[in-house]
């Protein structure tokens, strides 16, 4: 699976480079912007809010100090 998609119960979402380096820069923040990110991956991709916001949550789990 290529860097700039998410795979969530089987399903890839496909986000161009400039959207996944945006999603980056808002997470990897001091104090990452959720939010902002889950309407920005939810923009793109047209997904739902629950599948936008397990798919950062997923790519990003350290960016907010729920690393695994």
């Amino acid at each position: 699976m290529g860097s700039n998609q998410y795979d969530i119960n089987a399903r890839i979402l496909r986000v161009s480079a400039a959207t996944l380096r945006e999603l980056a820069g808002l997470m990897d923040q001091s104090s990452p912007k959720k939010i902002q990110a889950i309407k920005r991956l939810r923009s793109e991709t047209g997904c739902g809010l629950k599948e936008a916001k397990q798919a950062i949550e997923k790519k990003f789990q350290s960016s907010y100090g729920h690393a695994s």
